[in-house]
């Protein structure tokens, strides 16, 4: 089931791994920060059994991950979940789909789960890990929908590299979406935006479904979730850029702003 709610959802995040290669290591593991002064929220990652995960153990982590996806009727991914308050609107609009979160942050990571708890939201969970392990992760099984907000322009030439939305990606995606699965994109930044889309449009694997290049003049503002990025923009009178992609496979056809 393709959730048009669900594909319109959006929020603000930070990640900047760029997806170079292959999915990545297999070990997955990230170590704890150990500087001197400490991280209160590093001290209680482990309260959250069966919902955050650590990647402290990053085999017996997937293996749960696994078993949580196979309950579950969708699957919905946020690269750089931040604090949760998109990836709990997606859970709250999809109730029998996982809805998992990649977060390095500790504080971000806790607070999403702690959030989902208050809610009563019982199908939000974090990995602590890289995005770019995903293909390791979710080895096998087709992803509905990605969400990518808001990522680090790296704007310097020589960091570019570190992009998360670009041909790598989508060589990731293209294993990885199911038939009629998506990815939705928002970014205040219009080069990486515009050099995104033409990777996108130089693909045969994938095409463009909604796109514009000011979110709030059009007529998809409505159905998204503002984020508190978007808030600021909004106030600075800047545009945000939005789009939705769709495999080029599936049913779904182009409807530009």
């Amino acid at each position: 089931m393709q959730n048009r709610k669900i594909q319109a959802a959006h929020s603000s995040k930070e990640f900047t791994d760029d997806f170079s290669g292959p999915a990545g290591s297999s070990s997955g593991r990230i170590e704890r920060d150990s500087r001197s002064w400490g991280n209160p929220y590093r001290e209680i990652v482990d309260s959250f059994p069966g919902r955050l995960f650590c990647a402290d153990d990053f085999q017996k982590d997937c293996s749960e991950i696994d078993d949580i996806c196979s309950r579950a009727d969708e699957l919905f991914v946020e690269i750089g979940s931040g604090s949760g308050a998109h990836l709990l609107e997606v859970a709250r609009r999809a109730p029998r789909a996982a809805c998992i979160g990649f977060e390095l942050r500790y504080k971000r990571s806790v607070r999403t789960i702690q959030k989902a708890q208050l809610a009563n939201i019982d199908n939000v969970y974090v990995f602590r890990t890289r995005g770019e392990l995903l293909g390791d992760v979710f080895q096998g099984r087709a992803i509905d929908g990605v969400f990518v907000n808001f990522p680090d322009p790296w704007e310097k030439l020589k960091r570019r590299k570190h992009r998360v939305l670009g041909v790598n990606f989508l060589n990731l995606m293209s294993n990885m979406l199911a038939r009629d699965g998506f990815i939705s994109v928002k970014t205040d930044h219009l080069e990486y935006y515009r050099s995104f889309l033409a990777d996108v449009r130089g693909d045969s694997r994938f095409h463009i479904v909604e796109e514009t290049e000011d979110l709030f003049a059009s007529k998809y503002a409505e159905a998204t979730i503002p984020t508190e990025f978007e808030a600021l923009f909004r106030k600075k009178n800047e545009a945000i850029k939005y789009v939705l992609i769709h495999r080029s496979d599936s049913t779904t056809a182009h409807r530009n702003e």
